[in-house]
């Protein structure tokens, strides 16, 4: 059985954050995850750069808790 467990690094900002400065972040944070040295080291370390919109985002946070409940349930384990 292969279980899809990985820790994820995200850029979040508050639910009321205005676009624009979420769309400033967007724009400074996506060269820099596209630098081969930060590439690098993040697949080195287990990590697998994505770069979303807001809506791609939103939908994979949204996904996370049924994904994690398929781990759960494949482990046999009750939630805490």
């Amino acid at each position: 059985m292969m279980l899809d467990v990985r820790q994820r690094w995200r850029r979040r900002s508050c639910a009321r954050t205005p676009a624009p400065v979420v769309d400033r972040l967007a724009r400074d944070i996506v060269p820099a995850l596209a630098t081969p040295d930060l590439h690098d080291w993040l697949t080195d370390h287990g990590g697998q750069p994505m770069v979303m919109t807001r809506p791609e985002f939103a939908r994979f946070v949204v996904a996370e808790p049924e994904s994690a409940a398929g781990i759960v349930n494949a482990a046999r384990t009750a939630p805490r």
